[in-house]
């Protein structure tokens, strides 16, 4: 191991850059915000660039990629300094006192639970849209993107680490009795190994996952469980980051940083005494925000490639795309310094919602196969219920459904009972009869389906819903449809709006439904409170179609009132 100090002139850091410095020297910022407080936590980027992240004065801000503040939303409390991004852009908040928050990408607040009965950990979100939320008293809770509690599971354990999701598509767990706990994301419990010290971090890591813990060691455990090596760090691990090819790189207690090579060597380490490394981002090298009032660039062979002076103390920086990076100081002041470096590593990634919410790069964590689940009893019950061509077979199967559904309790058949559902809604379109109509579901039998997916659906249940809506010809199914996507939101960026505008387009002129018109206003009402932003041309198009179509007086006028409500949202 070779350990190098940054030298010291008066206490201060002033390192020049190398003669041959392989990234150049960022220079002054490119923007600044001043926030009413000092920033909480780390931020959360989306998909367009925007920047969200909380302070002490309550508020949640918004800031685009030119640092203009969008919007800004009163929390009415203070952030424990977890914010995520969802696949559906919507942003997660988590406040001190255990509350957690939805919120739609416009700031309005979607809806808030309260889960916690300790302190609660970081939210995994999953591309599917589902939120499992933790404390650390070992309570699990699994939450659908609309806010519907669908699974909850005790791990028995007190928990030491935020989870994450591995490469498997697995979400794990570090407890203070110094164990890692593996639970699939239905809910089940498949793994339990002790790994010999306390958990502080645990990472994704390409074969399984790399484990910081509180004595300083860094391990690796295989995916089958068992240690793949153990390495001796000196103190005790706060923050890990997975970059290219299995390096890592561990941010230590005592504010240095040590790199590990995919074997677990570490082959150098960076101790910037009296002053301490407060963040780490994977970029060509590593950045780091250094507590002196630095940001410094450190190459892979552990050379310093430059370092620069910050206008006040960094706590933290990360990339936000290619060419800027985002610091946030203890003086409430975020800085974007132009700088030619873009993330490299597998974990976390600083672009998008990946940073803040457990999902690794390149893993789409989807539902899992039905073919996972072919061998358990109550799949088989499930699967013969509602795939009989007896319309009280699949009644019966769908209330057992709608029951556990009441009750939360659909820990360990969450993604095959959507899977089920889905088969009974779509049938004849997309369901287990395909399109011979071998089998013949019941119109009942369709109708409880859909209230089902409405309810606990996920994200790609709206997809499905949509297609289905496209293919749907009979007009009470349709209307079915739009009350459960007016329940669950879609995340569709304006599809869900053309569709509907081209249903009504054909309702229109061939027999009139008030029904299924009302239906598409009250759709159309959710979906903007649900996404946010304006009244899209799409929108506008729809209700002015109802406005002047053939419908009855008191439809015209819902979409009269519904356009004006929602012209004048500011």
């Amino acid at each position: 191991m070779r350990t190098f100090l940054f030298p010291l002139i008066a206490g201060a850091l002033l390192i020049a850059p190398a003669a041959h410095a392989d990234i150049p020297m960022p220079g002054n910022w490119a923007w600044r915000f001043i926030a009413g407080g000092p920033i909480v936590g780390w931020p959360a980027v989306d998909d367009r660039g925007r920047l969200y992240f909380t302070a002490e004065d309550r508020f949640l801000y918004a800031l685009d990629s030119e640092g203009v503040m969008r919007w800004r939303t009163d929390l009415g409390r203070r952030s424990a300094g977890m914010v995520a991004v969802g696949a559906d852009q919507s942003i997660y908040v988590v406040l001190e006192d255990g509350r957690f928050l939805a919120i739609n990408k416009d700031g309005r607040l979607l809806w808030e639970i309260r889960l916690a009965r300790d302190e609660q950990l970081p939210p995994v979100i999953l591309a599917t849209g589902t939120v499992i939320v933790s404390d650390t008293t070992g309570r699990v809770v699994a939450v659908t993107h609309a806010g519907v509690q669908i699974w909850e599971i005790e791990l028995g354990e007190s928990l030491s680490c935020a989870p994450i999701v591995n490469f498997e598509k697995r979400v794990v767990f570090g407890t203070v009795r110094g164990n890692l706990v593996t639970v699939d994301l239905s809910g089940r419990i498949i793994g339990r190994r002790y790994v010999g010290d306390v958990p502080s971090v645990v990472a994704p890591y390409p074969g399984g996952v790399l484990v910081g813990t509180t004595s300083g060691r860094l391990i690796k455990i295989q995916t089958d469980g068992e240690p793949a090596w153990r390495t001796d760090l000196g103190s005790a691990v706060a923050d890990l980051v997975v970059g290219t090819g299995a390096e890592a790189y561990a941010r230590l207690d005592d504010g240095s940083l040590a790199h590990t090579s995919a074997s677990g060597v570490v082959t150098w380490q960076a101790n910037p005494t009296p002053a301490t490394i407060e963040s780490v981002t994977a970029a060509d090298g590593a950045l780091v925000a250094i507590s002196g009032g630095s940001l410094a660039h450190i190459k892979r062979d552990g050379n310093l490639s430059w370092q620069v002076r910050l206008p006040s103390s960094p706590l933290l920086a990360a990339l936000s795309g290619r060419g800027s990076a985002t610091v946030s100081t203890g003086s409430w002041v975020t800085y974007s310094y132009p700088i030619d470096l873009e993330p490299q590593g597998s974990w976390p990634s600083v672009r998008g919602r990946v940073q803040a919410t457990g999902v690794p790069p390149g893993v789409v964590v989807a539902r899992p196969a039905g073919s996972e689940f072919s061998d358990s009893f109550d799949y088989i019950y499930l699967s013969e219920s509602l795939r009989s061509p007896f319309e009280n077979d699949q009644m019966t199967g769908l209330r057992e459904i709608a029951g556990r559904q009441a009750g939360g309790g659909l820990a360990g058949s969450y993604p095959y009972v959507l899977d089920l559902c889905e088969d009974v809604a779509g049938a004849p379109y997309y369901g287990s009869v395909g399109f011979d109509r071998g089998t013949t579901v019941s119109r009942s039998g369709r109708s409880l389906a859909i209230s089902i997916l409405g309810t606990i659906g996920d994200l790609y249940t709206s997809r499905f819903l949509l297609r289905l809506l496209r293919a749907e010809e009979a007009v009470d199914i349709q209307v079915e449809i739009l009350a459960a996507l007016s329940e669950l939101g879609t995340g569709s960026d304006g599809e869900a709006v053309r569709t509907v505008a081209q249903v009504i387009a054909s309702d229109s002129i061939r027999t009139p439904s008030d029904q299924l018109a009302l239906a598409a206003v009250t759709f159309l009402e959710a979906i903007y409170t649900y996404e946010g932003g304006f009244l899209s041309a799409d929108g506008v198009l729809l209700l002015t179609r109802i406005m002047s179509g053939p419908y009855g007086r008191s439809t015209r006028e819902a979409a009269v009132a519904a356009l004006s409500a929602l012209s004048s949202v500011e």
